[in-house]
């Protein structure tokens, strides 16, 4: 049975080397949309200078947050997880703009002196916003904007907690099985 790792970033930005990455959510599922297993880490806004992008992202911050860790110690952890799930369940790596989200990650590791994140998953890389594209082209899905959003409600999917990392894992999971069945008929 085919596994999937659905990620999501929020950010501070729209540039990896300058804005921080917010919050990194990831979650397996497998091919009936059942949750295997999760990773899910809040990071210090280093370097945040945007309110608006704190307000989009609904990112509440407090100087004595305490569950904010230091960037290296939620690296590490991201690296063990990645790792057994790699091992666990070989996934099929699913995003929606899967690009952004991943030089986020890699922007993150190399900060913290390790190799790209995304050279894990080098081969198995599903994109859900091309994935949707080619279904508007086909006629399969009748939608003007190819945000996660605007997929979702093409697809009669609800898009509750948009644009909080977890949340937008779950909507992009739906929209992936939604998506794959579209392309089965």
């Amino acid at each position: 049975m085919k596994k999937y790792l659905i990620i999501d970033t929020e950010t501070g930005g729209l540039n990896p080397q300058i804005n921080p990455l917010l919050e990194i959510s990831m979650v397996v599922v497998d091919e009936q949309n059942t949750e295997r297993d999760r990773f899910y880490a809040k990071l210090p806004p280093i370097g945040l200078k945007s309110a608006k992008a704190m307000v989009v992202n609904s990112y509440y911050f407090h100087p004595k947050d305490d569950s904010l860790r230091e960037e290296s110690h939620i690296v590490e952890d991201l690296m063990r997880w990645s790792t057994v799930v790699y091992q666990q369940y070989n996934p099929i790596l699913v995003g929606h703009n899967l690009r952004f989200d991943l030089e986020f990650i890699d922007a993150l590791c190399r900060r913290n002196e390790l190799e790209a994140w995304s050279q894990i998953w080098s081969i198995h890389h599903l994109d859900t916003m091309n994935l949707a594209f080619l279904a508007k082209e086909c006629g399969l899905l009748q939608t003007e904007r190819l945000t996660l959003k605007g997929v979702a409600k093409a697809l009669g999917i609800e898009a509750a907690n948009a644009h909080s990392a977890e949340g937008d894992t779950k909507i992009t999971s739906e929209v992936l099985m939604s998506l794959l069945a579209l392309f089965r008929k």
